[in-house]
């Protein structure tokens, strides 16, 4: 979700380059809803608490937030 050397962006959704027969296991809708979770919330808390600053997340913080609205984690 963080592209390097970039400050401040997160990126979710299907945006990759893959081999064709890579790529339709890319394209499986709940993953794609579970990147665009992660980036929200992942933005408000670094809104919140982190004076915009994504890189400043506590992973752990977010996947426990994650984990309490039912966004699905392997």
């Amino acid at each position: 979700l963080l592209p390097q050397n970039t400050r401040n962006l997160l990126v979710a959704g299907r945006c990759l380059s893959a081999d064709r027969a890579v790529a339709g296991a890319t394209r499986v809708m709940p993953v794609c809803f579970a990147l665009g979770q992660a980036a929200g919330v992942a933005a408000a808390l670094a809104a919140q608490h982190h004076h915009g600053d994504v890189r400043a997340v506590d992973t752990n913080e977010l996947r426990r937030i994650l984990r309490i609205n039912g966004a699905y984690l392997p």
